[in-house]
């Protein structure tokens, strides 16, 4: 099988990789800030050994292959290694074969062994209807019988779903009422600013993503669309090996949107990844669908003064779900900095372009070679900016696979190492919880790295933060003694935190947090025993959405398995 990933990095392509280095080679000190992208797509063109891979396609023999190398993991006991083994298979299954049904019994063993007995019914449910052989249907029935009895039995937990528990904007359905945009100096451009106070623990924000994107490890593991991860179903991309879905409309709405210009070209793509720049072409594509693949309207309205200015969602009413409108602000999101690593973003654009000129249904779009410029330099701008835009939640650990989604309004809600507001990023939705009580008049911002309660030793990013925290203006810690009560009531939220019960899920530990943080914000923050107060409010959050996630994800999996099952 083809390995797309470069020696040095699983989320970089072997391609990318490869083009840099002749580009680094080739023009030497000049390499950098120096050249125009264009100079880069004029060399890229000519590297044909290096991008032009061939595309895989749907093949029987190569799946039974790749399940067979899952069932040495499974035997082996490395559980999600051949859940994703077992899932490449299914993307490589050719059409009505037995092989669809096979990979996804063999999903459903992986499952049973890790107690998710949901998604094991879930995915015999799958095999079933896939026209599992029949003679190996007993030992399927067996598990669903076993896998139903444990379901049966498990204690029924309660968990709360984080939805909106404030009031609502009228125009905005999944932001909260009093919170606008306001354009800040030239170090933060666009920010959230709160025109009302809010307490700790106030849903403010829970926005699906318009676009999201995972890097090359996690292309078998999460939705290609709304970037889920897999679990109680799973539809395979029926013209490419690179993509598999959800649901069928994630299905049909990433084919309408950006799919049909990367399934021919699936894997020259992938070839060219480089963490989640493919973030920039997606949106460029998003835009031309809205615009009726008409590349010279769009090209009209982005270079043209309607185009300029600042975005600022607030002024449309989402209600009227007006995607081209919406893409017209979204699209003004401009860049303050050009960072040290730009030439990275330049050598992306050059290497995608090259790909999708490749591609026959771009090549009818794009025409001219005006056109063809203003797509080149739109990829640029777009990676540019929805670098500065996207939120990235990486799985497991921090060098583990990236999903990265792009939002209308979250996209807003700048960094500070003293956060005032906690960001998740779960079932392709970007969530706002309060942190600690917000004025009126303050900056909303959240932490997408360290913060001053929890630094994180060694850690590096492409800009130098600017939050008061880092630039040591108007901000200290203070050294104020907490009265005795203060004390009680934190050894109280802490002894939680070393619970063996999974009382650590559990909402009045969650309330205890809060009304601790909203107690003592105003006299004690930033303070040291403040900040281990919201550091276990933060843990308690993450417990939370992790469990509402994943129980709402088996009760899914179960309604899916009895739909089945009548």
């Amino acid at each position: 099988m083809t390995s797309f990933y470069s020696d040095r990095d699983r989320k970089v392509g072997r391609g990318y990789n490869t083009l840099m280095l002749k580009l680094l080679a080739q023009f030497g000190d000049d390499f950098g800030f120096n050249l125009d992208v264009e100079l880069y797509r004029d060399n890229a063109l000519t590297q044909t050994a290096i991008l032009d891979v061939p595309e895989q396609s749907k093949c029987n023999r190569k799946a039974a292959q790749m399940r067979q190398d899952g069932n040495r993991l499974y035997v082996a006991k490395k559980f999600d290694d051949a859940l994703l083994k077992y899932n490449e298979s299914i993307c490589f299954a050719e059409a009505g074969s037995d092989q669809l049904a096979m990979g996804y019994a063999n999903r459903s063993a992986v499952f049973f062994e890790q107690g998710e007995f949901e998604f094991a019914l879930a995915n015999i449910a799958l095999a079933k209807r896939h026209k599992y052989p029949e003679h190996l249907m007993p030992k399927l029935v067996a598990r669903e019988h076993n896998c139903w009895e444990k379901v049966e039995a498990k204690e029924k937990l309660h968990f709360s779903r984080m939805a909106i528990n404030v009031n609502v904007n009228p125009k905005i359905p999944f932001v909260a009422d009093g919170i606008a945009m306001k354009v800040y100096n030239d170090e933060h451009g666009r920010g959230l600013i709160a025109e009302k106070d809010f307490q700790a623990g106030a849903v403010i924000m829970n926005e699906k993503a318009v676009l999201t994107l995972t890097t090359l490890d996690a292309q078998y593991s999460n939705c290609g669309h709304c970037s889920v991860k897999l679990t109680y179903n799973m539809i395979p991309c029926p013209g490419c090996v690179s993509m598999l879905y959800c649901s069928e409309e994630c299905l049909q709405e990433n084919e309408r949107f950006t799919h049909r210009f990367e399934c021919a070209i699936a894997d020259k793509l992938r070839n060219v990844m480089d963490y989640s720049t493919m973030i920039g072409p997606k949106q460029f594509f998003y835009g031309l669908t809205l615009f009726g693949d008409d590349v010279q309207a769009m090209m009209d309205y982005c270079n043209g003064e309607a185009g300029k200015g600042v975005g600022n969602p607030f002024e449309l009413d989402f209600r009227k779900k007006d995607l081209l409108e919406q893409f017209k602000v979204m699209q003004k999101g401009g860049v303050h900095h050009i960072t040290e690593v730009d030439y990275t973003y330049r050598v992306s654009a050059a290497a995608f372009y090259a790909q999708f000129m490749k591609h026959p249904l771009v090549s009818q779009i794009v025409k001219t070679k005006a056109q063809r410029d203003f797509m080149l330099h739109t990829f640029l701008k777009y990676i540019r900016s929805c670098y500065t835009l996207i939120m990235d939640k990486r799985v497991g650990h921090m060098h583990g696979p990236t999903v990265s989604m792009l939002t209308f309004v979250g996209a807003l809600c700048n960094h500070s190492c003293d956060p005032n507001v906690f960001f998740s990023t779960r079932n392709g939705r970007y969530t706002l919880i309060v942190l600690r009580p917000i004025r009126k008049g303050e900056q909303i911002v959240t932490s997408y790295g360290p913060t001053w309660w929890e630094p994180c030793p060694g850690y590096k990013c492409t800009y130098t933060c600017r939050c008061p925290v880092c630039k040591k203006t108007n901000w200290a810690l203070k050294k104020k003694e907490f009265p005795q009560a203060a004390y009680r009531h934190l050894m109280l939220i802490t002894a939680a935190t070393h619970s063996t019960t999974g009382v650590i899920n559990n909402a009045d530990q969650l309330n205890m947090a809060q009304q601790f943080v909203n107690r003592y914000a105003e006299n004690y923050h930033p303070g040291e025993v403040f900040g281990a107060a919201i550091r276990i409010y933060r843990q308690f959050l993450n417990a939370g959405l992790d469990l509402a996630e994943k129980k709402l994800e088996q009760m899914r999996a179960v309604a899916f398995w009895e739909a089945f099952d009548d």
